[in-house]
């Protein structure tokens, strides 16, 4: 029953992705909404999903099942999800503004650290919070200063 309940939790969550990712061009759109499913999926699934996931790239990747007892690999993942779809967000929709993309952000930084708790196996910390708010902060910073420096330079 749980479990249906992140299901349709994240269903929505790629609903919203879906619906902001719109007005853009279809390459930004896709790529934007591909970043945000794979972010779902990392971040929601079951343990065993992963570990199967990971068994199944391990012909392709041979180093792939040290790389999961790594000691931080957790903090780098939830990192770069969040700096990634962060990003794409801010570039591709400047028409935003900056409070309502950083907002949504940060408020999906809990929500998917809080379904964890909703998932047999995994479990929320706040050094992933960390990680998520820190990508966002990236994600914002960099967009932002290329912007402002192409604004400076037309």
């Amino acid at each position: 029953m749980v479990l249906w309940v992140v299901a349709l939790l994240c269903a929505g969550l790629f609903a919203l992705g879906w619906w902001v990712s719109r007005p853009v061009g279809w390459l930004a759109r896709w790529v934007f909404r591909v970043a945000v499913l794979v972010m779902l999926l990392a971040l929601a699934v079951p343990p065993a999903a992963i570990e199967w996931v990971r068994d199944a790239l391990s012909g392709l990747i041979p180093l792939i099942q040290e790389a999961g007892e790594v000691p931080g690999l957790s903090y780098l993942v939830h990192f770069t999800l969040f700096t990634g779809v962060s990003g794409l967000l801010f570039w591709t929709r400047p028409d935003l503004g900056r409070l309502y993309p950083g907002a949504a952000m940060v408020v999906l930084a809990f929500v998917l650290e809080g379904l964890q708790l909703l998932i047999d196996g995994r479990f929320a910390s706040w050094g992933d919070v960390a990680a998520n708010l820190l990508g966002v902060t990236v994600a914002a910073v960099v967009v932002w200063s290329i912007r402002r420096k192409a604004a400076a330079g037309a």
